[in-house]
C-alpha cells in the first residue's frame, strides 16, 4: 500500500465528520405534546358554585369536556379554550358531601384529573347576646348596717441596700478632691 491509498480514507473521514458537525439535523422540528392541566381546588361548601379552571396548550376554540363525579355526578360542562385557559362553573346545590374527581378531556386522549371535597356548609356562628344585670337600687335595706370595707395595709417594699453608701462615698471623694486642689 502506498501513501496515497492510506490518505484517501482519512480525508473522507475528516470531511464526513466536519459536515456532520456543521449541518443542521434533518428533522429538527420540535413538537410540544398536547396537554391540559387543572388548577388546585379548595374545599367547597355545598350550595356554593364549584369553579374549575385550568391551562392547556390546545388551539383557541378547542372544546374541553369537564366532568365532576363523586357520591353524585354533577352535570358535565363543555367549555372552549380561550388564551390557553378554560373555566367551568358547576352548581353544587344537588351534591352530597364527599370527595369528587374532576376530569378534563380534550376529546383526543389528553386528560387531567384533580380531587375536590364538597362539604355541608358550617352553621353560622351568631355572637352571644350580652344582657346587663339590672342596676342595684340605691334604697337602703332596713335593719342592715353596712360592714366597713377592710383595705389591706400596703407593706413597704424592701430597698436594695448599698445605693446610699455609694452616694456617701462619692460625696466624700468629691470633698477630698476639692481640698486637694486648694492645697
Amino acid at each position: 500500500m502506498d501513501k496515497d491509498e492510506l490518505l484517501l480514507p482519512f480525508v473522507l473521514l475528516v470531511i464526513l465528520s466536519l459536515s456532520a458537525l456543521t449541518a443542521p439535523a434533518l428533522s429538527s422540528n420540535e413538537v410540544e405534546s398536547l396537554s391540559t392541566r387543572l388548577d388546585t381546588l379548595p374545599t367547597v361548601d355545598i350550595g356554593e358554585p364549584l369553579v374549575v379552571t385550568g391551562t392547556t396548550n390546545r388551539a383557541e376554540g378547542t372544546q374541553i369536556l369537564v366532568t365532576v363525579k363523586g357520591p353524585v355526578e354533577l352535570v358535565p360542562a363543555i367549555v372552549r379554550v380561550e388564551n390557553g385557559t378554560y373555566k367551568a362553573t358547576f352548581d353544587t346545590s344537588a351534591a352530597q358531601e364527599g370527595r369528587y374527581v374532576i376530569t378534563v378531556d380534550d376529546g383526543e386522549g389528553h386528560t387531567s384529573e384533580a380531587m375536590v371535597n364538597l362539604r355541608e356548609p358550617l352553621p353560622e356562628q351568631t355572637p352571644p347576646v350580652r344582657t346587663e344585670p339590672p342596676a342595684p337600687s340605691p334604697s337602703p335595706t332596713p335593719g342592715v348596717t353596712p360592714l366597713p370595707t377592710v383595705r389591706p395595709t400596703p407593706t413597704p417594699e424592701a430597698k436594695v441596700p448599698g445605693f446610699e453608701a455609694g452616694f456617701a462615698l462619692a460625696g466624700l471623694f468629691t470633698v477630698y478632691l476639692i481640698r486637694l486642689r486648694r492645697n
